[in-house]
């Protein structure tokens, strides 16, 4: 009897940690500006948006998906070709390079596929989602920055899904090209 109650407190203990769930941290900040980046962009598409630190509060853990707030439903459908996501921290409080429009190297690729066909929203104002392939292990300090790249070379359909953002500095950066270094800057943060 003594050797099994070590034995179910070891199964009552990885059972409950199986269990348990990451929380999920929204940064909306209020924001209800129409923004048709990511997924609006009829062309090829480089796309990042910098989270300055402790935009999530009380975050911390692994990211495995990604929650959007359309700002009205998705019409038509609407496929993207080598369609990626990448995720990444920095202890910066811009972008890098002169005018602070360079693009964030080396973040961690969190989502990768030949063809992915956006399941938007299908009603005003509601969430929609992308889970990871790859958890992303966030840390959240005062000092660590949380920048969010997508890209995508070409898109086909006629599907439009434009998201609420919040008008701030530092915001996006975004450019037609998939291989520039550098983009063009907006003052609008997507809402996760």
């Amino acid at each position: 009897m003594k050797k099994l109650i070590p034995l179910l407190v070891l199964v009552v203990a990885v059972t409950c940690s199986l269990n348990a769930q990451s929380p999920q941290i929204i940064f909306k900040n209020g924001g209800t500006t129409s923004y048709s980046l990511p997924f609006g962009s009829n062309a090829s598409q480089k796309f990042q948006c910098f989270y300055p630190a402790l935009s999530f509060p009380a975050a911390q853990g692994s990211i495995t998906r990604l929650y959007f707030r359309s700002s009205a439903a998705i019409t038509g459908s609407v496929t993207y070709t080598n369609f990626i996501i990448k995720l990444g921290q920095t202890t910066s409080t811009n972008y890098p390079g002169a005018g602070n429009a360079d693009f964030f190297t080396g973040l961690t690729t969190v989502y990768s596929a030949a063809s992915y066909t956006l399941v938007g929203a299908t009603t005003d104002y509601q969430w929609f989602y992308i889970d990871l392939q790859i958890p992303f292990a966030y840390v959240q300090t005062s000092s660590n920055a949380l920048v969010l790249e997508m890209q995508y070379s070409a898109k086909t359909g006629t599907g439009t899904q434009n998201i609420f953002g919040t008008a701030t500095s530092p915001g996006t950066l975004s450019s037609t090209n998939v291989s520039a270094t550098s983009g063009t800057i907006n003052t609008n943060r997507i809402n996760l």
